[in-house]
C-alpha cells in the first residue's frame, strides 16, 4: 500500500520528472497523438491469446469489439508489432472514411481499332483501367475502422464490402503453381477487423468472424498501469502513485467505468489542479480522496455517462443523474441496503428507488443480494 511518508520520501527532482510526464501521457487520450507508441501501450494479458492464434494458424475471421476508447487501435497496434517481430508478413491498415486503402485502379493507354466506315478503320488511343489489390501476399491483416456514427454507416458498409473482396480474392487465389509444375497451397490469410459494438449489425460478413471482445478494465489494473508507467522514474512502488494517494487513484481507476481513454482524462483533470500560474507544477502537494471527489464531480459522471444512461432512460434526465449518485454512494460505502439508499438519495420514495436499482442491476451495473426481507444492493 502506498503511504503518504512514501509519496513524501520522493525527492523534488523525481516529482518533477513524474509529474511532467504522466501529465503529458495522460492529455495524450488517442493512439494517434503518441510520437512512440509502443512505449506508451500497456498490453493486457487477454492480448496474448490472440497473438498466439494468429502466430500459429491461418484463415481467422477476427472482429474485436469494444466501445470507444477502450483500446482497439493501441490493440491493433501492439498485434501488428508483435507479429511483425515474431517474423509473419504482417500488414496494419487504419481505414479512413472515403478511401479505399486495400487496391487501387492501375490505369493506363491502350490502342484500339474503330470502324470509320466501310473499309475505313482506325487506330484511336483510349485510357484503361485495371483493379489492383494490395497486401496479396501477407500472412495477416489487420484493419482498424474509424469510430462509428449514424452519420457514416454507408461509408463502414463499402468498407467491409472492400475486406470481404479482398478476403475473397486471397481466397480464390491461394493455390499457385511453381516452376515444376507442382501445385502448393499457401493458406488463406488471418483477418482481424477492429471495429465499435453499434457497428456489428451492419454487414452480414462480420456474422462469419469469431468474436472477440476487449472487456472493461479492472480498477486495479488501472492503477497497475499508472504505477508501470512512473515506475520509469522511481523503483520504490510505494512512491508510483504520486501525486496521487493510492485510495485516490483507485477512486479515479473506478470511476473511469474500466475505459482507458476516460481514465487518463480524469487523471489530467487531477493533474490540471496542481498547475501554477507561473512555475508549472506544485511539487509539494498530493491529491487525495476528498480531492478526487471534488474534481469529479457527479454532473462530469452524468456527462460522461450520457450514451451509456440514454440506453437506460432516453428521455429521463433526472433518473439518470439518480443512476450516477447511487454508483457513487455505493462505491463509497460498498453494499448497501435498499431502505438506507432510499434514505440517502432518494427522499424515501421507495417506488423510485426500486424501479432505479433494478433497471442497474438488470444492465449488469449492480449486484443484488438478498438478506432475510431486505435486499443488499453492491457494484
Amino acid at each position: 500500500m502506498a503511504s503518504e511518508q512514501g509519496l513524501n520520501s520522493l525527492t523534488l527532482e523525481t516529482r518533477k520528472r513524474i509529474l511532467i510526464a504522466v501529465y503529458e501521457w495522460a492529455t495524450h487520450l488517442a493512439f494517434e497523438e503518441e510520437a512512440q507508441a509502443l512505449p506508451y501501450i500497456v498490453p493486457r494479458p487477454e492480448w496474448q491469446t490472440l497473438f498466439k492464434r494468429l502466430r500459429f494458424s491461418h484463415g481467422n475471421l477476427i472482429k474485436v469489439v469494444g466501445p470507444q476508447g477502450a483500446g482497439k487501435t493501441c490493440f491493433a497496434f501492439w498485434l501488428f508489432k508483435s507479429l511483425e517481430n515474431a517474423g509473419d508478413d504482417t500488414a496494419f491498415v487504419k481505414m479512413k472514411k472515403g478511401q479505399e486503402p486495400l487496391g487501387y485502379f492501375d490505369t493506363y493507354k491502350a490502342v484500339e481499332e474503330i470502324e470509320m466506315g466501310v473499309g475505313e478503320p482506325k487506330n484511336i488511343i483510349v485510357t484503361e483501367r485495371d483493379w489492383k489489390w494490395f497486401y496479396t501476399k501477407v500472412k495477416n491483416l489487420i484493419v482498424d475502422l474509424w469510430d462509428y456514427s449514424k452519420t457514416n454507416v454507408r461509408d463502414i458498409i463499402k468498407a467491409l464490402d472492400a475486406i470481404q473482396d479482398w478476403w475473397l480474392m486471397r481466397s480464390e487465389n491461394r493455390v499457385k503453381k511453381t516452376g515444376t509444375g507442382a501445385f502448393i497451397d499457401t493458406g488463406v490469410p488471418n483477418i482481424v477487423v477492429m471495429l465499435q459494438k453499434e457497428a456489428l449489425p451492419l454487414h452480414f460478413f462480420l456474422g462469419k468472424m469469431t468474436f472477440f471482445e476487449l472487456k472493461p478494465w479492472k480498477p486495479e489494473e488501472l492503477v497497475a498501469a499508472y504505477e508501470g508507467f512512473a515506475q520509469r522514474f522511481t523503483k520504490n512502488k510505494d512512491e508510483a502513485t504520486f501525486p496521487f494517494t493510492r485510495d485516490a487513484l483507485m477512486e479515479v481507476a473506478f470511476l473511469s467505468r474500466g475505459i482507458f481513454r476516460k481514465f487518463k482524462e480524469y487523471v489530467a483533470a487531477c493533474l490540471d489542479t496542481l498547475l501554477t500560474d507561473d512555475a508549472g507544477f506544485d511539487i509539494n502537494k498530493t491529491i487525495a480522496l476528498d480531492d478526487v471527489k471534488s474534481i469529479i464531480t457527479t454532473d462530469k459522471l452524468v456527462q460522461d455517462m450520457e450514451l451509456t444512461l440514454c440506453e437506460l432512460w432516453p428521455r429521463n434526465k433526472e433518473n439518470r443523474v439518480f443512476a450516477v449518485k447511487v454508483l457513487r454512494l455505493l462505491r463509497e460505502h460498498g453494499p448497501t441496503a435498499q431502505k438506507t439508499i432510499a434514505a440517502e438519495i432518494f427522499d424515501n420514495n421507495l417506488m423510485l428507488c426500486s424501479r432505479i436499482l433494478n433497471k442497474l442491476g438488470d444492465y449488469g451495473f449492480l449486484k443484488v443480494e438478498k438478506k432475510g426481507a431486505e435486499k443488499i444492493w453492491s457494484v
